[in-house]
């Protein structure tokens, strides 16, 4: 019987070689997953009869080197009331993520940023991204 089942796996590789040391920075590794349904696995946990399309890569580059702040300053505009965080981030890869946290250490929402905006608020043509508490 034939059913539609939907699953979630995490994978557990943490970027290190087999002997368990972490890899280099910039080092270049393929990720690759091989899917198989249980009747393509034999007793002794050998695969075999798998299609085209059970075998997944990606191309992954460890980064194991933190971004830097080159400038962070706030800037606000007395007529408009318009506050700006303005920031110049810089990393050796690309730049995923920019979470900002208060005091309390709680996130701080904010404008979504992608490796295109380079510092910009996305359609702004602004170096910081305008915000109003």
């Amino acid at each position: 019987m034939w059913a539609n089942v939907n699953t979630s796996k995490t994978i557990g590789w943490a970027g290190k070689d087999g002997e368990g040391k972490p890899l280099p920075n910039n080092t270049k590794v393929a990720m690759t997953l091989t899917m198989a349904p249980e009747y393509n696995v034999a007793a002794d946990g050998t695969i075999s009869g798998l299609g085209k399309g059970a075998t997944w890569s990606v191309p992954v580059t460890i980064d194991n080197e933190a971004p830097t702040v080159h400038q962070l300053y706030f800037s606000s505009d007395a007529l408009t009331g318009s506050k700006l965080l303005n920031f110049d981030v810089q990393d050796n890869q690309y730049i995923a993520a920019i979470q900002i946290f208060n005091e309390a250490g709680n996130q701080a929402p904010g404008p979504d940023f992608s490796q295109s905006d380079r510092g910009q608020c996305p359609g702004d043509g602004k170096r910081g991204c305008e915000r109003n508490p």
